[in-house]
């Protein structure tokens, strides 16, 4: 499991989440053309490393989601609860574990189909263990 399937998988267990965007709606990468709407797409970045030992390796990651919504009102509130549930969070896959993952911004857009979009953008420091 990687760190983009370990952040679906909280989705999919939170009640609070999966009741506003069910989890076949959260895409990593691009968002389906034809997904219904709510829709949200999960991106994370490797950046620089940060140490590097004999055992581990940690590096900065970037989170973005970006949801894509009919009204301003309903983008918003599905990312007040990602806000809510990913903010300051730690998130394993065994191998690899996201720590501290942080809220930094939001950017709301309306689309040129009249659409809304919301991105949210978390920063955090995952360990990749070598040993594992």
């Amino acid at each position: 499991m990687d760190l983009e399937q370990a952040l679906r998988n909280h989705w999919a267990n939170s009640v609070a989440l999966s009741s506003l965007v069910p989890v076949d709606r959260v895409f990593t990468g691009a968002a389906q053309p034809e997904a219904q709407l709510p829709c949200v797409s999960l991106n994370v970045n490797r950046e620089d490393t940060v140490v590097q030992t004999s055992h581990n390796l940690v590096y900065r990651i970037r989170v973005i989601w970006e949801i894509a919504a009919k009204t301003f009102e309903q983008a918003r509130s599905v990312g007040q609860i990602i806000r809510t549930e990913y903010h300051q969070q730690t998130f394993s896959t065994g191998s690899e574990e996201a720590l501290w993952l942080r809220f930094l911004e939001c950017q709301d857009e309306r689309t040129e189909d009249w659409f809304w979009k919301e991105r949210l953008i978390f920063s955090g420091l995952a360990v990749f263990s070598a040993s594992t």
